[in-house]
């Protein structure tokens, strides 16, 4: 109505890959959500695409869409006002720590 408002928030609007939004967009769901929504997404990508691999193409994407997050945030925070900051300071680091965590459970020792 007349007396109401709505605001959109384009901040994460992008084009781009879209296995890129499905972390951050997992994260903000409830923990036992997360398998269902994250089974959903892979069932419609193969739909889409038939004999695609999504949850091959997702653990290959997982470090490279961590560290991509990290850098969002860190570039988000060059960008606001301080009195903000309290909010996200930590966002940076904590993607950075996912994207170690990523790339040492997926490390495996090379055979010779």
């Amino acid at each position: 109505g007349r007396d109401s408002l709505t605001m959109l928030d384009f901040a994460d609007s992008i084009v781009g890959h879209p296995l890129f939004d499905m972390p951050p967009f997992l994260d903000r769901i409830r923990d036992s959500a997360r398998p269902t929504a994250r089974d959903a997404w892979f069932a419609a990508w193969r739909a889409a695409i038939p004999g695609s691999d999504p949850e091959r193409a997702a653990a290959l994407l997982a470090p490279v869409t961590a560290a991509r997050q990290a850098a969002l945030y860190q570039r988000f925070l060059d960008g606001i006002e301080a009195a903000e900051h309290p909010y996200h300071r930590d966002d940076p680091r904590d993607w950075l720590e996912r994207t170690v965590r990523i790339l040492r459970s997926e490390t495996r020792p090379l055979s010779g």
